[in-house]
């Protein structure tokens, strides 16, 4: 009498090969998720800085100020905040990013103290600015400028 069944070995072939497909599907998932939380986190801190300076424009009474926050390093920043600027000197919004993403302060031009503030004609003081956001997994950099006069905002081709 002779039985249909899968031997033993047959069994572990199917199932490691099995296991290394999951493995590899799972990995590009993990790497794609990254790549659109750093998008996302750019076009966040686009917005962020865009609405700060409508603000400035349409409030012309205050100035808004963007503050960032310095890492657990020192050497870096990991978060911002969104202040009003005056009397009230009410907040606005924070943020702060995951582990994997950080602004340079080497590759930035953000002033010492960390702070831009949008005058209510538009500018970005005390001058323009570039702001370098640094993605920890891909180690890579991408940067966000602020232009002279009646500031455009937007992000820039890398300069790697």
């Amino acid at each position: 009498m002779k039985k249909k069944a899968f031997t033993l070995i047959e069994l572990l072939c199917t199932i490691s090969i099995l296991l290394i497909s999951f493995s590899f599907i799972t990995f590009d998932y993990i790497s794609m998720y990254n790549k659109k939380y750093t998008k996302l986190s750019i076009e966040t801190i686009i917005s962020d800085l865009q609405e700060a300076k409508l603000l400035a424009i349409n409030n012309a009474a205050y100035d808004i100020g963007i503050y960032f926050y310095l890492s657990e390093d020192g050497y870096n920043y990991d978060g911002y905040k969104v202040q009003m600027i005056g009397s009230s000197n009410s907040l606005i919004k924070t943020r702060k990013f995951k582990d994997n993403l950080v602004i340079s302060r080497s590759k930035s031009t953000i002033p010492y103290d960390g702070r831009l503030i949008f005058r209510a004609n538009g500018s970005v003081s005390p001058y323009a600015a570039t702001i370098a956001i640094y993605d920890k997994d891909t180690k890579q950099y991408r940067y966000i400028t602020l232009t002279i006069g009646y500031t455009r905002i937007m992000e820039v081709p890398s300069k790697n």
